[in-house]
């Protein structure tokens, strides 16, 4: 299992040609892979398929969505907040009603 946070996706043409022989299936993501994002706006175009909550993006490479609490097979429990800091608009972005509600999904049984 691979957790990735920060940009997972490149913006460049190059990049996005790359990411689509992954959808396409003509390449293969080798091991389950999580990610958060999109790092950027020029990233965002690869998350077009997902609502809020995340999916699967291709075969073995999941969005986890914007916040919640990823659970593993083994026991192990990931809680996870979506989004990026930016000081002007920290207020707006990331409110702390937001970070308290995966505070509580963190801690229920």
């Amino acid at each position: 299992m691979l957790l990735c946070v920060g940009s997972f996706f490149g913006d460049s043409e190059c990049s996005r040609e790359q990411w689509q022989s992954y959808v396409e299936g003509k390449e293969k993501v080798p091991l389950p892979t999580y990610i958060l994002g999109p790092g950027s706006p020029g990233e965002a175009v690869s998350y077009q398929s997902l609502g809020r909550d995340g999916g699967e993006l291709c075969p073995n490479l999941t969005c986890l969505g914007q916040r919640g609490v990823f659970k593993t097979s083994g026991g192990l429990q990931v809680v996870y907040l979506s989004g990026r800091h930016h000081e002007d608009r920290f207020s707006q972005d990331l409110s702390s009603q937001k970070t308290m509600q995966v505070l509580d999904f963190s801690i229920r049984p």
